[in-house]
């Protein structure tokens, strides 16, 4: 698996810019002229500690995470050069990483959603592949000539939870016998109307080390996923070695 997510996920990377040397700091005569020699090797410093985004500090838990998701363009930043990484992750956004997840052995089916707009940007992601999160509702329907309404809510938050049961559906996880000690695991929901096991997905997103819980091993299963997470989860699952990832 290690690499993979790196062919998979191909997204624009917005503004990548780097003063990563000292060729490039140097080449500016602001920094010779204007602050000397000294105030040059200060902001020579400055440059070399500096995070891969501007709100992203090189001592953060996630910076390497994000630094290796920036460089091998699996996640950008917004215009201004930020990568916000506290910003709770949509499930219109973690449909559309599931998809570039996805192996030739990824079992999707369509469902259509009431609250998917046909020309929302997401509208495929939602349809094939949201269907593999938790936390949809799909109830039979015989006012439906479908036979059943659903709704994705593509617009929330993806909980931590919900997004355990997409990677575990998306690499086919469900034969493994998955068990963790999360101290936070019956407040983890056990199914729903989907029928999807959630307390083996949390459990297997475990035992593979993708989405291990906090220092106190609490897993958060209704927190909303950060996209400082999601930059850890593709990082762990792109080096990870283990078979069931392959």
């Amino acid at each position: 698996m290690k690499k993979q997510v790196q062919k998979l996920l191909s997204v624009t990377l917005i503004g990548i810019l780097a003063l990563g040397s000292a060729a490039a700091v140097k080449a500016d005569d602001y920094y010779i002229h204007d602050l000397g020699q000294e105030g040059y090797e200060e902001r020579l410093n400055e440059v070399k500690n500096q995070g891969p985004f501007y709100d992203v500090p090189r001592d953060a838990w996630y910076c390497g995470a994000i630094e290796y998701c920036k460089t091998r363009l699996l996640l950008s930043g917004d215009p201004d050069g930020n990568f916000r990484p506290g910003d709770p992750v949509s499930r219109a956004e973690a449909a559309t990483v599931l998809k570039r997840l996805a192996t030739k052995d990824t079992f999707v089916y369509e469902t259509y959603f009431s609250d998917v707009p046909s020309n929302a940007w997401y509208a495929y992601e939602a349809s094939s592949y949201g269907n593999l999160l938790g936390g949809y509702s799909k109830q039979t329907s015989t006012a439906s000539p479908l036979g059943y309404v659903a709704y994705f809510y593509p617009t929330s938050n993806v909980e931590r939870e919900d997004f355990a049961v997409g990677i575990y559906n998306v690499y086919n996880l469900q034969d493994g016998d998955w068990k963790a000690h999360f101290k936070d695991l019956n407040q983890v929901t056990w199914s729903d109307n989907t029928g999807y096991n959630y307390r083996q997905a949390v459990c297997a997103m475990r035992n593979l080390e993708i989405m291990v819980g906090d220092e106190n091993e609490y897993f958060h299963p209704k927190q909303s996923l950060t996209r400082a997470e999601l930059a850890q989860i593709l990082y762990n699952i792109d080096m990870s070695d283990s078979n069931w990832l392959a």
